[in-house]
Parts: structure tokens; C-alpha cells; sequence
């Protein structure tokens, strides 16, 4: 009798058992979004596993370019070089223009020019230019 009462035991306990698995299966059933294939969930559980280290650089990622170009006002006077208009500040250095259209109707005045300027290169990338009153 008492191997008889403690297979009952057994047989209740898991049949509890399956009863308190048995939604998450049907929810599973319901949803196949929810089983993902052996090799992604062995990816997914390396990835959780090993996060991405911020100092490591991660392939396809553009870095931001060493040659940044900062902000600046710069005034000068506009004058033509070869065949293309540029900027000659009072301490004669030139910055390349690249909105030619634009400096050409300021040829020979003094301006002020605002835009983003590649420190390596000398070039100006134009936003506003303005005359300056004499």
C-alpha cells in the first residue's frame, strides 16, 4: 500500500508538473516567432554572453573622419586664383572656396565668410558670405 500511495504521489506531482508547463508550450505553438532555429539561439546566447567592448571598433562601422571639419567665421577678401575664386585673410593665408558661384559676385571685396573649414586642406565649405561695409 504504501508503494501504491507514493506512485500517486509521484504520478500527481507530475502531472502538476506538466499542467504548469503545458501554457508556456501553447504559447509557443501559438507563436512561431517564439522557437528560433539551434544555431541562432547558440548566436543569440554568445552574443548576451559577450557584449560588444565599447574600445573594440566593430566591422562596417564608419568612423568619424580624422580630418573634422569645425565651425568658423573667417573674413578676407575674395580674389581669383587661376580659375577658381578664393579667400586671402590680412594674414595672407588662402582658403580654397567651394561654393564658387557664390564668391564670384564678391570678387575683389571684403567679406566675411562663415562655414566649416578643413583644417588639413584649407578648404572652405561656404554657409553665408557677407560684405563687409568699408
Amino acid at each position: 500500500m504504501q508503494l501504491f500511495t507514493r506512485m500517486f504521489t509521484v504520478q500527481g506531482l507530475l502531472c502538476v508538473l506538466a499542467f504548469a508547463l503545458e501554457p508556456s508550450t501553447t504559447a509557443i505553438a501559438m507563436n512561431p516567432a517564439l522557437v528560433q532555429p539551434a544555431g541562432n539561439a547558440v548566436q543569440q546566447q554568445q552574443q548576451q554572453q559577450s557584449p560588444p567592448k565599447p574600445d573594440m571598433q566593430q566591422p562596417n562601422t564608419p568612423q568619424p573622419d580624422q580630418s573634422a571639419t569645425k565651425a568658423v567665421v573667417v573674413t578676407g577678401v575674395i580674389v581669383k586664383s587661376g580659375s577658381s575664386f578664393v579667400l586671402r585673410d590680412s594674414a595672407g593665408t588662402v582658403y580654397q572656396l567651394d561654393a564658387q558661384e557664390k564668391a564670384q559676385s564678391y570678387e575683389g571685396k571684403s567679406v566675411k565668410v562663415t562655414g566649416k573649414l578643413e583644417a588639413e586642406t584649407k578648404i572652405l565649405h561656404v554657409d553665408t558670405i557677407e560684405e563687409l561695409s568699408a
